[in-house]
């Protein structure tokens, strides 16, 4: 059995290949069509022939919806493409009763959904489907050049190019994508969450100018936990967040379907926002698969588009990722290949340090190193400078701040019991004790257990 050629048709030469058995002779018939619209057909047609058994029928149904859209575009004859699929149905020994009725409902379902282009998984023996966009299929614009001619930039264009702007100055620049991540407990969401109100109301952050910016700010994992650091942040630096600054979409937006993509990007179209965070990005992407580099490039590429959709696409997207069980960012390495920025938040008890790891344009080192500081009546906090005094008043011990911070960090929407908070404390055992004692004593930790078993919950903060 033999197979149509492409490059063959190309040259006007009628003598095929051989090619597997199961994949039909392909005759156009000397059917006028471009040789993108050629190729689509016949590897579809392939992937008809070729199909197993028990996916041949679906094969079928989505070879005849992913043609079509070209037929919708006047590039393919319908009874052609019917006629092509019919032949290559056969051939792999579809019964002819379930031929027609496929196709047609092919044909039926992409003109209720233009432009899907799902092809289901086969067998590893199996290739999956060549599919085009019909937009795609013109390579010339209306006066004969290369469509991406317009693209290309002399060396006066690439003399005209913006510099690099900061978005925060020496940290975040504008028109860029950057990643943020940590283990548990590292802080990072406060320190997005900072980055996030000081661009939103353009105050410096730890000393360095910011360019305010409309923030949205995706909370994948709830909204519930940003009520009180917000007001945290507000109270500890005398900032108000007014109501057209920022923005908390209080769901996930998955970057693996389109659809979302879509109307996250209307979103941003629309609100006119400098900064975009996703936190977390792992809530972001469900269904892909972080390991791959495949994967990765998807999201890496669609996080790019959705920058693309910032005002004159100099805005800046940020997202917020989980670090590994050695450390480090967790994931395909396409992830920091991928994006301009990196930092990167760890603990450096009683400090959180803050490290740049990647700066695709400008000097990447960048070290901070910060510590938590808790706000009275809030239930939270926000991030200062390790030298700056503590707002929580004068005597407030190391061990005290230390503990209450890593009380907020983990357990401030849950409670912990005594054995969970010294996991995470990080103190000595008769440090760790005595300053859970004086944190109970003052009010700031509650016992809302027994003598035997406490179980603390936030208290006021004093």
């Amino acid at each position: 059995m033999t197979v149509f050629n492409f490059q063959e048709w190309v040259d006007g030469k009628k003598t095929p290949l051989t090619q597997p058995a199961s994949a039909p002779h392909i005759d156009f018939h000397g059917a006028a069509v471009d040789a993108y619209t050629a190729r689509a057909i016949t590897e579809e047609c392939q992937a008809v022939a070729q199909a197993p058994e028990g996916q041949r029928n679906d094969q079928l149904n989505t070879s005849a919806f992913n043609l079509a859209s070209l037929v919708a575009a006047g590039r393919a004859d319908r009874q052609h493409v019917t006629d092509l699929l019919t032949q290559a149905a056969r051939a792999c020994g579809l019964d002819e009763s379930e031929i027609l009725p496929s196709i047609n409902s092919g044909f039926r379902g992409s003109s209720q959904k233009v432009g899907a282009r799902i092809v289901p998984e086969l067998e590893d023996a199996v290739a999956p489907a060549f599919t085009i966009d019909p937009a795609e299929c013109s390579v010339l614009d209306e006066h004969g050049r290369p469509r991406l001619a317009k693209r290309l930039l002399n060396r006066t264009a690439l003399r005209d190019l913006p510099d690099p702007e900061p978005l925060i100055d020496e940290t975040i620049d504008r028109g860029t994508v950057g990643l943020l991540y940590g283990a548990w407990g590292t802080f990072k969401t406060f320190t997005a969450l900072d980055w996030a109100a000081s661009v939103a109301t353009g105050r410096p952050w730890q000393g360095r100018a910011t360019r305010q910016s409309r923030v949205l700010y995706i909370a994948a994992e709830g909204a519930f936990g940003l009520k009180a650091r917000i007001h945290a942040w507000e109270a500890g630096w005398d900032t108000t967040l007014g109501d057209e600054d920022l923005f908390v979409l209080p769901d996930p937006v998955n970057l693996a379907r389109p659809a979302e993509v879509a109307e996250l990007a209307a979103l941003i179209n629309w609100g006119g926002y400098g900064l975009i965070v996703f936190d977390t990005l792992a809530r972001c992407t469900v269904g892909l698969e972080e390991n791959s580099a495949q994967d990765v490039g998807l999201v890496i590429d669609r996080l790019y588009k959705l920058r693309d959709v910032t005002p004159d696409g100099r805005g800046t997207v940020l997202a917020v990722h989980h670090a590994g069980k050695a450390g480090t960012l967790r994931g395909s390495s396409a992830y920091e290949a991928g994006v301009d920025l990196v930092y990167r938040t760890t603990r450096e008890d009683p400090h959180i340090a803050l490290t740049r790891e990647k700066r695709k344009d400008g000097p990447e080192p960048d070290h901070h190193l910060l510590r938590f500081d808790p706000i009275d009546g809030t239930g939270s906090g926000c991030l200062k400078k390790a030298s700056e005094s503590s707002h929580g008043g004068v005597g407030m011990t190391d061990a005290h701040s230390h503990l209450i911070a890593a009380f907020i960090s983990h357990f401030s929407e849950t409670g912990a019991t005594s054995t969970q908070l010294r996991a995470v404390a990080g103190l000595a055992d008769s440090t760790f004790y005595r300053t859970r004692d004086k944190l109970v004593k003052s009010g700031e930790l509650v016992n809302t257990g027994t003598g035997k078993r406490p179980f603390y919950t936030l208290g006021k903060q004093t």
